[in-house]
């Protein structure tokens, strides 16, 4: 069988079964990819994860130094350089005290 063309992947659609809404901006876990809420998704509803692109994410309070490609974890509210939940790669460096970090994701 060959492969065919689907989409850019850019976005996927999902299904919120989590038990509650999920905001725009939300960070969502999709097994073990990981992508940002392009809207508002409530319970049970169909919606669109960006799993594409650089964002901005919380960085862990008291944080190090991340240097730009350097891989960038979600630790369930904020990025860190250390953990088990790929996100991506750093985009800008973080220094130590900063309060976010840019990412490029995964997708």
């Amino acid at each position: 069988m060959t492969a065919k063309y689907l989409n850019k992947g850019h976005n996927l659609d999902y299904v919120n079964g989590t038990g509650a809404d999920i905001a725009a901006g939300d960070v969502v876990k999709i097994g073990d990819l990981i992508g940002v809420a392009g809207m508002d998704i409530l319970q049970g509803e169909l919606g669109t994860v960006v799993v594409h692109g650089v964002f901005v994410f919380p960085a862990k309070e008291g944080g190090e130094d991340i240097e730009v490609g350097a891989k960038v974890y979600w630790a369930t509210d904020h990025a860190d350089s250390t953990g088990s939940d790929l996100l991506g790669w750093c985009a800008v460096a973080e220094k130590t005290g900063d309060k976010t970090v840019a990412v490029k994701l995964l997708g």
